[in-house]
């Protein structure tokens, strides 16, 4: 007698191992076919490409908020999806030596960061990003040399970025005093000069000195030798690149003809 109940219960078992392969082969092949969710999108979430290329002589690294790009030298993650519908901002970081130029392309600007707007068709964008290698700043001392004279109230200087691009040049005023082992020096001014609005990458500036730290004239007051040098360092905020221009020493000046508030009595 055949056991019917046997039989019947290993072709229930077959099949139901056949659909659930069938099942399994049929939902990987949705995951396989499924476009992969890009910077702030998910499965299913419509997107769209954000292709960054990079030009010129200089050197430097794009990235975006959300992140997603990271477009340096080697040229990883310069194209990335997105979700449709929210913008992308573009942010450039030129490394030193390089200035950045703008940006081109589907959008363009001249500033640092900017935004793109999701499309409304969902094509791809494309922003090129362009350094160039930077010219090194230069700085001239105007008016008669400081050896010999006491110390000026303000020190007016010829400063030039070389550059065709909005720049900015930070001056910083180093007073030395003449020590046994050569010059010490302190911060007189530290700021920031940049040219008038609408004017060329060369201008004059004055810059006066009048943030000698209290340690500066205490030294001076008790120091044997006398003020020593002077040095002037101009460095371009953008590129780091810079120079110095230094002063020798102002013989018999016991204490600058500026008087402060914060001198120590």
């Amino acid at each position: 007698m055949h056991d019917f109940r046997s039989r019947d219960l290993r072709y229930v078992r077959s099949t139901a191992a056949l659909a659930l392969t069938v099942l399994l082969v049929a939902l990987v092949a949705v995951l396989m076919l499924s476009p992969p969710a890009g910077a702030g999108g998910s499965v299913g979430t419509p997107t769209y490409t954000v292709t960054v290329t990079k030009s010129g002589t200089g050197a430097g690294v794009v990235r975006s908020e959300p992140a997603g790009i990271l477009c340096g030298d080697t040229g990883d993650a310069c194209a990335v999806d997105f979700a449709l519908g929210n913008p992308v901002t573009l942010v450039a970081e030129s490394e030193r030596g390089t200035r950045f130029k703008g940006w081109d392309g589907t959008v363009k600007g001249g500033s640092k960061s900017i935004v793109v707007p999701p499309p409304t068709d969902g094509l791809p964008i494309e922003v090129e990003a362009i350094f160039e290698k930077a010219a090194r700043p230069t700085a001239k001392l105007l008016g008669k040399p400081l050896s010999g004279k006491p110390l000026p109230r303000k020190l007016n200087l010829r400063l030039d970025c070389r550059a065709d691009v909005p720049c900015g040049l930070r001056v910083t005023i180093l007073l030395g005093i003449l020590s046994k082992k050569g010059y010490d020096y302190y911060n007189a001014k530290s700021a920031i000069y940049s040219p008038p609005s609408g004017g060329t990458s060369a201008w004059n500036a004055s810059v006066a000195i009048d943030k000698a730290t209290p340690l500066f004239y205490k030294r001076l007051n008790r120091s044997a030798g006398k003020l020593g040098a002077i040095r002037i360092v101009v460095q371009d905020v953008d590129t780091a690149l810079g120079m110095a221009i230094n002063q020798k020493a102002l013989p018999g000046e016991k204490r600058p003809n500026n008087t402060h508030t914060n001198n120590p009595k």
